[in-house]
């Protein structure tokens, strides 16, 4: 048996490629989550974070296709106060409401 090796990932931050990035940042600031980088040594790129959820977005680098890419699925508190917030905008792509498992994992 291998000797166990210390674990040295800490957290997945993951970078998404935008086209809209004013759009992007509206969208996710209306959803409570704040910024937490913006500035000069990476000209065009925003990171949001809570601690629990760290991600950035920046622009692509040419057209993509945002539905196909990545499916985010968020722990929340309160899943009635997020369907709430998740109404207010006018998203053309409402996010759907999943269950979740034992342990705190997300089946759609």
């Amino acid at each position: 048996m291998p000797a166990e090796r210390p674990e040295i990932f800490t957290k997945l931050a993951p970078v998404l490629n935008v086209a809209d990035v004013a759009a992007e940042r509206a969208f996710y600031e209306s959803l409570g989550l704040p910024v937490i980088y913006e500035g000069d040594e990476y000209p065009g790129f925003i990171a949001f974070g809570t601690g629990a959820l760290d991600f950035g977005i920046q622009a692509a680098a040419g057209p993509n296709d945002p539905p196909s890419v990545l499916t985010w699925q968020l722990g929340v508190s309160d899943v009635d106060v997020a369907a709430e917030l998740c109404r207010e905008p006018d998203w053309s792509s409402p996010p759907s409401r999943t269950t979740p498992l034992q342990g705190g994992a997300i089946a759609g």
